[in-house]
């Protein structure tokens, strides 16, 4: 055999194996020194994904980069493809609420118990579209702008969530969630 299988076709083989397999490569093609702390801070940055993703993204970071690289380096094409992802989700994410409020939204008839779940991520970009009676009785003009508001607050779920952590845990923190939990219906 000229070259061995790829890591994925190994069996027993896991991601922080992978991730020390490429170290080597990418120490060796980058004139790299490779130490155990080195290999440490890329293990916690990258074990928890799969070994097929890490595949192919040291594959395109040895293509692409001209300097040894860092995790997150190995990292942004995949952050790249979501982003691009994101808005296609949304646009499916507003037909589903459209096609909610056309099967289960009434002025006149609650919600009905066998109605599907909203998630909360959904509910707050419905909100901040005037909400399901609101989208449902829109004229078409008006849907236009209720869509836009829906698809925006939807994206930006993601980036309240990366930050909702930042602040440290204390009284401030503490007294915040309460006022939240309290504004919430």
């Amino acid at each position: 055999m000229i070259s061995q299988p790829r890591i994925s076709k190994r069996p027993g083989i896991q991601s922080s194996d992978a991730i020390r397999q490429f170290l080597v490569k990418a120490g060796e093609v980058y004139g790299r020194q490779i130490t155990a702390p080195l290999v440490s801070i890329w293990i916690e940055a990258l074990a928890s994904y799969r070994l097929e993703v890490l595949e192919g993204l040291f594959r395109q970071v040895v293509a692409n980069c001209k300097f040894f690289p860092t995790p997150a380096d190995v990292l942004e094409p995949m952050k790249k493809a979501e982003e691009a992802g994101a808005p296609l989700a949304a646009e499916k994410k507003w037909c589903d609420v459209l096609e909610f409020c056309r099967l289960f939204v009434s002025p006149d008839i609650p919600i009905p118990a066998r109605a599907p779940k909203i998630g909360e991520r959904t509910m707050t970009a419905i909100r901040a579209a005037g909400g399901l009676l609101w989208i449902e009785a829109c004229s078409r003009d008006d849907l236009v702008w209720a869509k836009k508001a829906f698809i925006e607050s939807y994206m930006a779920w993601d980036v309240f969530k990366r930050g909702e952590h930042l602040l440290p845990d204390g009284e401030a923190k503490k007294l915040l969630a309460e006022t939240a939990q309290r504004l919430v219906p």
